[in-house]
């Protein structure tokens, strides 16, 4: 039955298939490491922006790395080391990810500009959950000045945003962990631990929904 059904439109980010980054506008090889099942370092997941991939890899000892990669400069090399996922920009200009240590980077403009933005406060594992924004350059005259959202893992889970100028503040109260955020603005998340498993909600403007 499903073999009878028709492909339908590759994603807006595309997909990677056979070491192929195949979207709507055209396809790209990655580069040969990543297209190397016997490499020391694997690839684990990719994360589309408008211009280019976030590449996540990982190898035997647990260490994670994240690069941006772009078909038009294939020169980009430089790596972060990664905890948990990337999160990307309803445009796709911003991506930004925690590294082990709480600090939470972003790359933008196709590769070209990239910053830390600070540390967050909290122990415990670090995963980004959203980005709002298209740049993080951090002057405030920028009406699309980016804002980040990470979660805290460790014993007391908080979520925390932080803004293009480092500044911290903890947001989403009703939440034990943030899961991700839509281009408008709502949120969604687990609520509520129980034995047999979690509550989720999403929250928008004026809360849970």
């Amino acid at each position: 039955m499903l073999g009878d059904l028709d492909p339908g439109a590759l994603p807006r980010t595309g997909l990677i298939r056979n070491g192929v980054w195949e979207r709507p506008d055209g396809a790209a090889e990655l580069p040969p490491a990543y297209r190397d099942e016997l490499a020391t370092v694997q690839l684990s997941r990719a994360f589309g922006t408008a211009d280019g991939l976030m590449l996540v890899s990982g190898d035997d000892a647990g260490n994670n790395t994240v690069r941006y990669w772009s078909p038009t400069d294939t020169n980009q090399t430089k790596t972060w080391p990664i905890d948990n996922d990337v999160a990307v920009s309803p445009d796709g200009n911003v991506a930004a990810f925690a590294q082990p240590d709480g600090t939470v980077t972003v790359v933008q403009d196709d590769g070209s500009r990239y910053f830390d933005l600070g540390k967050i406060p909290d122990e415990g594992g670090y995963s980004v959950a959203g980005v709002t924004g298209e740049n993080c350059a951090g002057r405030s005259d920028l009406a699309d000045t980016c804002e980040v959202l990470v979660s805290t893992l460790g014993a007391e889970p908080h979520t925390w945003r932080i803004d293009a100028h480092g500044r911290t503040e903890k947001v989403y109260p009703g939440f034990k962990q943030l899961s991700g955020m839509s281009s408008d603005g709502d949120a969604a998340g687990i609520t509520s631990y129980t034995d047999s498993g979690a509550c989720s909600a999403v929250e928008n403007a004026a809360g849970l929904i």
